[in-house]
């Protein structure tokens, strides 16, 4: 099976992108995930001495979940750590990056305007515009990155969505 990992900051749009996505694909053929379905906690692996085993346990899920269908995977998956941290499951012959960015002030905006709960304000944002910046510098790393920015939400699906069908 195929992942193509929707990746990006918090704040750039993967979640608001799953549903979108979804509706462009064959759901025979693709499992549209987004790792927050996968009923993992984060908090189980925070501060333990294998903080990686929420990404391998939510990958795992997800995998099993979509069955052989090539599963997009919607989340903060971080391609350096994909590779070098995380145990890929046997299923998985290849894996795709979509990057998704966005400007420092929409990112901002956008994790400002969360409910409270979700804990963002002022002084917890810098690392996510500084990881969003990462995803920028290393644009041609990945065979394609969009910006939640400037294309719309319909456009950004469309986009993602033509990636899939053809791989």
């Amino acid at each position: 099976m195929k992942i193509i990992c929707v990746t990006g900051a918090c704040g750039v749009g993967k979640s608001t992108m799953r549903d979108f996505v979804g509706e462009r694909l064959d759901e025979k053929l693709f499992a549209c995930i987004d790792t927050d379905e996968c009923g993992i906690n984060w908090h189980d692996y925070a501060n333990t001495d294998h903080p990686e085993g929420y990404a391998n346990a939510y990958l795992a899920e997800a995998v099993r979940r979509a069955a052989g269908r090539t599963l997009v995977l919607f989340g903060c998956t971080n391609p350096m750590d994909y590779i070098t941290k995380n145990t890929i499951p046997d299923e998985v012959e290849a894996t795709y990056f979509v990057t998704l960015v966005a400007d420092d002030e929409v990112i901002r905006e956008r994790l400002l305007a969360r409910p409270a709960e979700r804990g963002f304000n002022e002084g917890n944002i810098p690392p996510h515009i500084e990881y969003n910046r990462w995803f920028r510098r290393n644009r041609g790393k990945f065979p394609l990155q969009l910006d939640t920015g400037k294309l719309s939400q319909e456009e950004t699906a469309d986009r993602i969505a033509e990636f899939a069908k053809h791989l």
